[in-house]
């Protein structure tokens, strides 16, 4: 494949689905500038170098103010509605609407007009008294605080009227809907744990631990927040310790002692209980009955819990603290073992359905065994039908991947619309259906969030499409230079466990890649090589290693491939453009490294390489 450099540098600025970034984005939609007009400045800015925006201004499309309003960050609707009233307006945030409220604070939804983004903004209400220091003590101990799992603070400051705030990330979420499934009580249990753990390692107590207290995203990310009575770990005052909610709090809690971390412990155990059963462990009319049986009353059944789930409940809970795990993180090890182990359930027994999904020379050919608990037809039917309906999605997604036009958006609206399907049908299950979670993280790759993807393969299990798309995740980080891990062996050891001795399996071909038989891996891919061409990943490796023989013309086909399925990769672009010098074509080498580092992000692991090659052509 032969470009003038000058062409593909001006072809890999409209690779980008936009062509001319945020700015560009919004007189589009708004309809102040068409295509045409785009692309004709564009061209000029190739030629002169002037900003877009001067181009624009200068060439008569746009008035200066427009262009103006158009830098300035996008404003929701809601967000200018709400600043018409100047109650609303807190210096620079704008209070859109109450996100919640408790006994002693209350959260608003914000905007932050000069970063353009969406914060919380807490406030403690006026009947609680020495606010000041209250919402200072939060602030100190949540901003020592780094975890994915606790919600951080991002600044505290004073009202106009002299009411302190702190100002946090907003949130997408709700608390847990209980009872769940214990899989599910486990997973999340897991989280808390982790997050408490770092908390403890910061020498912090959080001592409200409770369902309230934990937001569940959209995607299943689990938050723990409110440290509003959050303590030193080293504090020896018991004047500390009475507080808290009476249903989750621990003896020594309740009783006023000395406090240490196995309290948060103990509340877990107690939020781990409601998040099973659907209610608190110990309840009552009033707080001084809830207290009496905290201290007293023998531990309550759980009829809905597997025992082995329910033991790890127990023990978290136990009065006598020295019985209790002796640290968070060995409570979320044995969550873990729960969360990962077979499905645990009680009542019918299980039942195999099979399903049959024929997608042709597309990559995933399903031949799937779903495993759900025993139900009604009805209820069968419920199962079944979104796990129909999301295969016949994801296979829509595959095709549009693989040969469609990308920037058209059909594929990622079909994986999105898969996504929902797998989600309704693993919910109406129940439990964790493996095949289900392996088709929901190939249908999140597809979309480009490797987080999720990665969280549904490990949940799948040892199902050979679960452990080939982990060896993708392994062998793209790998390709795209990093070297804080031995990523090809990672990927090399997935695969093995990834092969099925099909002849459209690309694991024993992606395999020979890693170990650097770039002949035998090209001679493997076989039927694969049609049935893979919406894999990026593995149209690169074979692009790499048709490249490594001299194969040029198989090379640039397996390259441009890849490039198509990834536009702004700038680590395909960089392995394009060594498979071009290698091959002698220098302009086309040039091209190629000056788009790498164009789409290159800060901290790019193959940035400095992809510099010294392209010094190397001028």
């Amino acid at each position: 494949m032969t470009l003038d450099a000058r062409a593909f540098k001006g072809l890999s600025r409209f690779l980008a689905p936009s062509a001319g970034g945020p700015l560009a984005d919004r007189a589009l939609t708004e309809k102040l500038i068409t295509h045409a007009q785009l692309q004709e400045c564009v061209e000029e800015q190739d030629r002169t170098g002037l900003p877009l925006d001067e181009i624009l201004v200068a060439r008569g499309i746009l008035p200066r103010v427009v262009v103006d309003r158009l830098r300035q960050p996008h404003l929701p609707p809601e967000v200018v509605e709400a600043a018409m009233d100047p109650k609303r307006v807190l210096n620079k945030y704008v209070l859109v609407s109450r996100a919640g409220q408790g006994g002693m604070a209350e959260v608003w939804k914000a905007w932050d007009r000069s970063l353009g983004r969406w914060v919380a903004v807490k406030f403690l209400k006026e009947e609680v008294g020495q606010p000041e220091q209250r919402i200072e003590r939060e602030g100190r101990m949540a901003a020592g605080l780094s975890h994915p799992g606790i919600i951080s603070i991002y600044e505290r400051a004073r009202h106009d009227d002299g009411r302190p705030y702190l100002v946090m990330p907003f949130v997408e979420g709700s608390g847990p809907a209980c009872p769940l499934p214990p899989r599910e009580a486990a997973r999340i249990g897991m989280e808390v744990a982790r997050a408490l753990a770092h908390t403890h390692a910061m020498k912090v107590i959080h001592r409200d631990v409770k369902p309230a207290n934990i937001l569940i995203g959209p995607e299943g990310r689990v938050v723990l927040a409110d440290f509003g009575l959050a303590m030193p770990a080293s504090s020896p005052a018991s004047r500390w310790a009475v507080s808290g909610t009476p249903e989750y709090a621990s003896p020594e809690q309740v009783r006023g002692d000395v406090l240490d971390p196995g309290t948060d412990i103990y509340s877990l155990g107690a939020t781990l209980f409601h998040l099973l059963e659907g209610r608190p462990p110990f309840g009552g009319l009033e707080p001084k009955e809830i207290v009496e049986r905290v201290l007293h009353a023998p531990f309550p059944r759980m009829p809905s819990t597997p025992p082995a789930l329910a033991a790890v409940v127990r023990r978290a809970m136990e009065r006598d603290r020295k019985a209790r795990f002796a640290t968070m993180t060995e409570l979320a090890d044995a969550l873990k073992a729960v969360a990962d182990g077979p499905a645990a359930t009680r009542g019918p027994t299980v039942r195999t359905l099979a399903l049959v999904v024929v997608v042709g020379l597309l990559p995933w050919a399903f031949t799937w065994m779903y495993m759900v608990r025993e139900r009604a037809s009805s209820q069968r039917q419920e199962v079944e039908r979104p796990l129909r309906l999301g295969l016949a999605e994801l296979a829509e997604a595959e095709r549009l991947t693989a040969d469609d036009d990308p920037a058209q958006g059909g594929a990622a609206a079909a994986a999105s619309r898969a996504v929902a399907f797998f989600r309704r049908s693993l919910g109406e299950a129940g439990t964790d259906v493996p095949e289900a979670l392996c088709a929901l993280g190939r249908s999140f790759e597809l979309l480009g969030q490797e987080g999720r993807a990665h969280e549904a393969w490990e949940r799948a299990g040892d199902l050979p499409e679960a452990r080939l798309g982990l060896a993708r995740l392994w062998l793209r980080r790998h390709l795209d230079g990093r070297r804080e891990y031995d990523w090809r062996e990672a990927a090399r050891d997935e695969l093995k466990l990834a092969a099925t001795g099909q002849p459209e399996d690309p694991s024993p071909a992606l395999a020979l890649f890693c170990e650097g038989k770039w002949a035998e891996a090209l001679a493997a891919a076989g039927p694969a090589r049609a049935t893979r061409r919406s894999d990026d990943v593995f149209q690169l490796a074979l692009g790499i290693a048709a490249g490594h023989l001299k194969r040029w013309k198989e090379a640039d086909e397996y390259f441009t491939q890849a490039l198509r399925l990834k536009p702004q990769s700038p680590s395909v672009y960089f392995h394009f453009g060594v498979g071009h010098a290698e091959g002698g074509r220098k302009e086309e080498a040039a091209a190629c490294f000056e788009a790498a580092l164009q789409y290159a992000l800060p901290g790019w692991n193959l940035e400095k390489d992809a510099k010294t090659r392209l010094a190397a052509l001028r």
